[in-house]
């Protein structure tokens, strides 16, 4: 049964959406897998790991970044390196915490460089606005596995595997270098609340998990 399942972790699984974008995928219940998304003209999409524990999931909405929209990004990464990752950040504040705002974001290994966004667009922010889709951009980041964390003035970060939307997120992010970005949900609670596996299915409804991308995206 254990070979088995590393049999399953290891082997890709793929499918193709139909002209209106939707798909289905049989995936290992149970089991944490890495969803990745590619449409012709766009950026790759890769997301952060999860684990799907019932017996069907509805995804939503995915969104993917335009090749177009990436060169008008670029213009406000001061030094951006293509041939290096970029990785989008979404803060969601739950129940006991009121607003992602003022939140400030460190990833490892370190060495990258950062911008947070006002209205989808990189600024001079010193820390994460609320209500922002993407809250923050780590770019010329090492590809490989990669670790982001949150500092919030009177909230805490949630610690992985976090509970959200019918999912289980375990943390684990994977950034690959070129025209590919990845995409992380860090989750916010009360400064008292450490218990880790946290149900985060509270959390405040003006702020969707499953939009994934920045500016102006391209619906897989």
């Amino acid at each position: 049964l254990e070979f088995r399942r590393v049999l399953f972790r290891s082997m890709p699984l793929g499918t193709t959406s139909d002209e209106a974008g939707l798909y289905s995928l049989i995936v290992p219940r149970g089991i944490p897998f890495t969803l990745k998304v590619k449409a012709p003209d766009h950026y790759q999409l890769i997301e952060q790991e999860y684990i799907v524990g019932t017996e069907t999931y509805e995804r939503g909405d995915s969104l993917i970044l335009r090749n177009q929209t990436a060169m008008l990004l670029a213009g406000f990464l001061s030094d951006y390196d293509k041939a290096r990752a970029l990785v989008a950040v979404t803060v969601i504040p739950t129940k006991g915490c009121a607003s992602e705002g003022g939140t400030t974001l460190k990833l490892e290994p370190s060495g990258t460089s950062l911008r947070y966004t006002q209205g989808g667009v990189p600024d001079t922010s010193s820390s994460l606005t609320a209500g922002e889709t993407n809250g923050a951009l780590f770019y010329n980041v090492t590809p490989g596995q990669v670790t982001v964390t949150a500092e919030h003035p009177t909230c805490k970060q949630l610690p992985f595997p976090v509970k959200f939307d019918g999912v289980t997120y375990t943390g684990a992010l994977t950034t690959e270098p070129g025209a590919s970005f990845s995409f992380i949900r860090i989750f916010l609670g009360p400064a008292n609340r450490s218990d880790a596996g946290t149900d985060a299915a509270a959390a405040d409804a003006s702020h969707d998990a499953d939009t994934d991308s920045s500016v102006d995206a391209g619906t897989d």
